[in-house]
């Protein structure tokens, strides 16, 4: 199975390391450096870093438009694996017009809650002690696609690091056996409850404030 890979933070890595090893990665799209620390300089991404030590090949994109999308057709794959990139996939990777087995996602909570851009943070904050991923088909609206397996930790006596890692891991783990029920055929998708559904908004920088 041919993949292409789409990611950006450090939560993505395991999937991507996973995926290299279990399959044929054709690409990896990640977002571009960007400047961070006080002396402003370019940083890469953690996947692109992690790409670069495997010898893939890297996409940089922002957004993925018209030439993103030509790219990505040029790599061939049969499924698009997406782990927190940071963008809204355009409909051409939502459908199967470019894999045939469509996009899937690794989202940080056990959906339909927390859906949206922070859902570990956002659990974490809610005092949440058992966190787990899905792993979700791509759709137009915000991580409702249907899921396909679920796996999930307790989280009582682990630190919010620890918590990001742990799940980084487990998501890879379910990644890659997802995909490999996707090839076999064997995959049973399930519904969201919309319900349950919560959203985990982005994390503003007043929130990461330390109060004393």
């Amino acid at each position: 199975m041919r993949v292409v890979f789409m990611g950006t933070p450090a939560f993505a890595v395991p999937s991507l390391a996973a995926l290299d090893k279990a399959f044929d990665v054709s690409l990896v799209v990640t977002r571009p450096d960007a400047v961070r620390g006080r002396g402003h300089a370019l940083v890469p991404s953690a996947v692109k870093s992690c790409a670069k030590e495997l010898g893939l090949p890297v996409l940089e994109a922002k957004r993925i438009g018209p030439g993103q999308l030509e790219a990505i057709r040029g790599a061939a794959p049969d499924v698009v694996a997406v782990a927190a990139f940071g963008a809204i996939l355009p409909d051409e990777l939502v459908g199967t017009g470019i894999a045939c087995f469509g996009s899937v996602n690794v989202h940080g909570s056990l959906l339909p809650r927390w859906r949206g851009a922070a859902p570990i943070q956002r659990a974490i904050l809610a005092g949440d002690t058992r966190l787990g991923i899905s792993i979700m088909r791509v759709v137009h609206d915000l991580d409702a696609g249907p899921w396909c397996r679920q796996a999930s930790i307790e989280t009582d006596s682990l630190g919010a690091e620890e918590v990001m890692a742990r799940l980084a891991d487990l998501g890879a783990q379910e990644l890659v056996a997802a995909l490999k029920g996707l090839s076999s055929g064997t995959l049973v998708w399930h519904e969201q409850d919309e319900a349950h559904a919560s959203y985990a908004k982005k994390i503003e920088k007043s929130e990461m404030l330390l109060r004393t």
